[in-house]
């Protein structure tokens, strides 16, 4: 019942124009930043059929934005070049931005880290401000 609905809407949404999926995908991104479960918000239907087509087209469209940058690495992580759009994020927007930052560390942070082994010795984040 629930993915009828969601495909329902999805299906609504894009027959939207443009600026209007812009302002849905602003409002939507922009409230999930700072949460910790927000896959399980963006689903995959919503993340394939309209927030990723909406970024990339507002990529196109208006490259000077960053904001389109860091919910691109932000949130869809598992593409090959999300770090490569945070650290776009990050050139742009210098040190105000933040969750880019944080999730480009989080990223090259070693997993012994992330296993509670600390070995600062073998970090190297490279250059991400």
């Amino acid at each position: 019942m629930f993915l009828q609905q969601m495909n329902t809407f999805i299906a609504e949404a894009l027959a939207w124009d443009i600026q209007r999926q812009r302002q849905f995908t602003d409002g939507l991104l922009t409230a999930c930043e700072g949460e910790n479960e927000v896959q399980n918000l963006l689903i995959h239907p919503l993340k394939e059929r309209l927030l990723k087509p909406v970024l990339k087209q507002w990529m196109n469209d208006l490259p000077e934005d960053i904001r389109q940058y860091r919910w691109f690495g932000v949130f869809f992580f598992e593409e090959d070049n999300s770090l490569e759009y945070l650290q776009t994020t990050i050139d742009r927007g210098g040190r105000q931005e933040q969750l880019a930052i944080e999730t480009v560390i989080r990223f090259k942070r070693p997993s012994s880290w992330r296993n509670g082994r600390n070995t600062p010795g073998r970090m190297n984040f490279g250059c991400v401000f």
